[in-house]
């Protein structure tokens, strides 16, 4: 054999091996494209459903068919509320009775990303202490922000927030992320520092219902 054809020889494997790591870059590219598209998918029907669910409770704030319960200060609508935690009355089931809703961002859920935690709903029966119950959540949430206003956003109110606050607006923040993270062909070894997040701000809260009548 010739050194040419040698040559030829080692050159044909050099082109082939080329060739293959082009393809695996492309097939892991894809991967990762894959992957991203299937967080977002995820992440934005873990939002829609989430925010069905708070919308669903927060239209009941306050909600007393009847009128015979939420008539006074000492229990108004509004329980308590901080930046991250939000407790309120209303007949949840249309039972007649005043049942109690809160929601407050719990501990982190020990994922790679550390910034997810677990969304807390708590309900109190008002006619059955039976069906008392606490709900963790985990749909990828990192942040649950409540800011409160008297009429609109040019009236704040500083929390702690309660009965007597005056409250008739509430501003609710929501972040979701992924819990892992990805970039490129590093899909396998992880060492980019982006996470795909969906970030949902603008939900706000208006009823008469919340101040007592």
């Amino acid at each position: 054999m010739g050194a040419s054809t040698l040559l030829d020889i080692i050159g044909s494997f050099i082109v082939f091996g080329m060739l293959l790591l082009s393809g695996l870059g492309m097939d892991l590219n894809a991967i990762n494209d894959r992957f991203a598209y299937n967080t977002a998918v995820n992440l934005q029907l873990q939002l829609v459903s989430l925010t069905a669910q708070i919308e669903n409770d927060f239209q009941k704030i306050g909600y007393d068919p009847t009128s015979t319960t939420l008539t006074n200060p000492s229990s108004s609508a509004v329980r308590y509320g901080n930046a991250n935690d939000f407790r309120f009355a209303g007949d949840m089931n249309n039972d007649g009775s005043i049942d109690s809703v809160e929601y407050l961002l719990g501990p982190s859920q020990n994922l790679s990303n550390p910034d997810i935690c677990i969304l807390v709903r708590k309900f109190w029966d008002g006619s059955n202490a039976a069906n008392n119950r606490v709900d963790s959540i985990k749909a990828g949430v990192t942040q649950l922000l409540f800011a409160y206003y008297m009429t609109n956003t040019d009236s704040p109110i500083n929390p702690p927030v309660n009965y007597s606050s005056g409250v008739g607006m509430i501003r609710l923040s929501l972040s979701l992320q992924s819990p892992d993270k990805f970039t490129g062909s590093t899909v396998y070894q992880q060492t980019d520092t982006s996470l795909y997040s969906v970030y949902w701000k603008q939900f706000e809260i208006v009823s008469k219902n919340m101040t007592w009548r």
